[in-house]
This record gives structure tokens, C-alpha cells and sequence, in this order.
């Protein structure tokens, strides 16, 4: 975690002419680095930059930085442990639902991991602007490291205010995301969120995105469909489900709200 931390730091330190040759607007890309979200859906440009990587189905090594050098050793390293820790917590989120450990991941029908990394610079009227805008994300759930170096960035909507999520040394936060809301028939939600920023430290955040194969049909589980409970979303392939939420700005929880019944 400290030395993942570290490195996205020395890459966004890195002369903006050896940043810049990654950048790309299109979402499909597997590895990206980009500003702001959608900047053609957007009314206003979010205070951030960030790198995008597919973890797997993977990116080749060919397209990854060769600097700082230790890129593509470290971040081998803690996309693979992210993975690990990923299906284990899949199998907590079955089980907490009456589940066997293993109903998620057959839902999933195979995996996408990808991950994001947020940069923040000082801003000097926070107040006008925005890390990033509220949503919810669109994946099943997302595993975010927080730097601990800066106490206030992300948010969660919670009973209509929004309440910071300070960061603890040595712990992820988890997002639950719309595929689980679905999956699970609304047992759980996924959580709006949104970045905020600040005018004095620079702040990073390492977001690992995992979900269901592209192709995956998703539909409440039939094991928690019953008369008493019917199901809330209409069947949707995943795929079909991310194009569209890349193609709008970012607005709270109106993707979901698209497959619902």
C-alpha cells in the first residue's frame, strides 16, 4: 500500500510532457491518463487528474510507463494482491446475504478489475469547484486506498448530508456498487459519493474497480426473488450498462434507476 501510494505520487511529480503522452478521452481505452470525467457531458471541469489502468482482463506491459521505473514492478504487485483481496470480500458480501461463499462470483460470470488513480492538487478556492462530482459507481464494488497525508476529500451521501470518510492508516474503504444493488435486489445500495478538495497538500486516492464480466447478464438473484420480495431491476448486460454510464456526466444515482423496475 505505501509503496503504491508512493509511486502515484512520483508519477503525477513527473514534467507534464511525460504525463501527457497517455492521455486519451476515450473510455475504452485499458490505460489512460485523463482530467476531469467526461469533459465533452460536462457543464463544469472537475480539479483532478487521474490515471486509468485495466487490471483484467489486463493492458499489455508495452503500454504502461517506463517511468518512474519501478512502475510496472509495483504496480504488478498490488494489482494482484487487490485481486486476491477482491474475491475474498465477494464471497463476504454472498455470505452476508444467506448466500454460499461462491453465488457471487457465479453470477459475475468471470471478472473486470480496473483500477483509477486520483490526483488532486492544491486548489485555491476550493469552494468553487469540485474533485469529483457525486455518483455512484457503476462496477459491483470498489476497494479505495486513501492517503492518509489529508484528512478531508472523500464523501458519502447519507441521510441527505454529506459526511466525510476520514482515512485510517492501514485500511481500504468499500464502495458497494449499482451491480451489487441489483444482484443483491436492493438488500444492498450503492452509496453516492463525491471528492472534494482542498487549498494546502496535494491528495491522492487509489480506486481498485471490480465487477462482472462484460458480457454478464445481471438480474437480481433468483435465490432472493420471492412473492414477497419481487424483483427490482430488469435484467441488463454489464458491458451494455458501463457504455452507457461513460456516456453521461456524472448525476448521483440515475444509472441504476435506468434498470429499475
Amino acid at each position: 500500500m505505501a509503496n503504491m501510494m508512493e509511486l502515484v505520487h512520483d508519477f503525477f511529480r513527473l514534467p507534464i510532457e511525460d504525463r501527457s503522452v497517455y492521455y486519451a478521452e476515450d473510455s475504452s481505452s485499458k490505460f489512460r491518463m485523463g482530467t476531469s470525467f467526461i469533459p465533452s457531458k460536462e457543464t463544469r471541469r472537475m480539479w483532478q487528474d487521474y490515471l486509468h489502468q485495466a487490471c483484467y482482463p489486463p493492458c499489455e506491459i508495452a503500454q504502461l510507463p517506463t517511468k518512474p521505473p519501478s512502475y510496472v514492478k509495483i504496480w504488478t504487485a498490488y494489482a494482484e494482491a487487490m485481486n486476491r483481496l477482491a474475491k475474498r470480500v465477494l464471497g463476504l458480501f454472498s455470505e452476508s446475504l444467506g448466500l454460499e461463499s461462491g453465488a457471487l462470483e457465479e453470477a459475475f460470470g468471470g471478472e473486470r478489475h480496473a483500477m483509477r488513480m486520483n490526483y488532486y492538487p492544491p486548489c485555491p478556492e476550493p469552494e468553487l469547484t469540485i474533485g469529483l462530482d457525486a455518483h455512484a459507481d457503476p462496477n459491483g464494488f470498489t476497494i479505495l486506498q486513501q492517503d492518509t497525508r489529508v484528512k478531508d476529500g472523500l464523501q458519502i451521501l447519507h441521510c441527505g448530508a454529506w459526511v466525510p470518510i476520514k482515512p485510517l492508516p492501514g485500511a481500504f474503504v468499500v464502495n458497494i456498487g449499482d451491480q451489487l444493488q441489483i444482484l443483491s435486489n436492493d438488500a444492498y445500495k450503492s452509496v453516492e459519493h463525491r471528492a472534494v478538495v482542498n487549498s494546502e497538500r496535494t491528495r491522492v486516492s487509489i480506486a481498485s474497480f471490480y465487477g462482472p464480466a462484460e458480457d454478464s447478464h445481471i438480474a437480481p438473484l433468483a435465490q432472493l426473488v420471492a412473492d414477497e420480495a419481487p424483483a427490482c431491476f430488469k435484467e441488463s448486460v454489464y458491458g451494455n450498462y458501463l457504455q452507457s454510464f461513460y456516456a453521461s456526466k456524472l448525476d448521483g444515482k440515475a444509472a441504476i434507476e435506468t434498470v429499475r423496475y
